[in-house]
């Protein structure tokens, strides 16, 4: 726990200002990562649809143009 000991109140202000403002970073920089995090999830279930539809479909092309050749 830090204690602030200052004499002046405008210091007090002055350190309050600087502790919010950081304060404000380290909330900057948990939402960047949250978004990111959010973004790559969004991505990745992407992806793994795009896989399932492809493995869909192409097996089925795949069978079709195997039937279709041997006739």
């Amino acid at each position: 726990v830090t204690i602030i000991r200052e004499n002046d109140d405008r210091d007090k202000f002055g350190v309050f200002a600087q502790f919010m403002s950081r304060l404000l970073d380290v909330a900057e920089l948990f939402y960047r990562l949250l978004s990111d995090d959010l973004r790559l999830r969004q991505q990745c279930a992407e992806e793994v649809r795009m896989h399932s539809e492809q493995t869909l479909y192409m097996e089925h092309d795949f069978e079709w143009e195997f039937q279709q050749e041997r006739k």
